[in-house]
């Protein structure tokens, strides 16, 4: 009669399914954390380049003017809050000389998360 009734066992215990239950919440409880914490750094990163995007399209732009354009610029800054069509970041554009035949631009991009700079120079080449 007792080998009939452990033969008969089909299912699981209660005590079988809890301990599986466990289980599996502590494995994937973390995974939870992961998938945040990803999207999170993938927003971020996200964000980066388009504010880099932007401060390298200002920079473009002004690296097109002549020479004479930008030098009647120096000492001016402008200041963009927020960027036309991009309402969470704001630009600042500084342009600069420390001698009369080089012109240093440099744009500047920030958000609530963080900002990003660029630089360069333009000569005067005469052109």
């Amino acid at each position: 009669m007792i080998s009939h009734l452990i033969n008969n066992q089909k299912g699981f215990t209660l005590i079988e399914l809890l301990a599986a239950v466990t289980i599996l919440a502590i494995i994937i409880t973390p995974m939870f954390g992961l998938f945040s914490e990803t999207f999170k750094n993938n927003r971020a990163a996200k964000e980066k380049t388009e504010a880099a995007a932007l401060a390298q399209y200002e920079i473009e732009e002004l690296k097109t003017m002549h020479f004479d354009e930008l030098s009647s610029m120096i000492g001016n800054t402008k200041e963009e809050l927020p960027i036309e069509g991009k309402p969470m970041f704001n630009r600042i554009t500084e342009i600069f000389s420390e001698d009369s035949e080089l012109i240093h631009i440099k744009v500047t991009v920030y958000w609530d998360g963080g900002e990003v700079s660029f630089s360069t120079l333009k000569g005067d080449t005469g052109l």
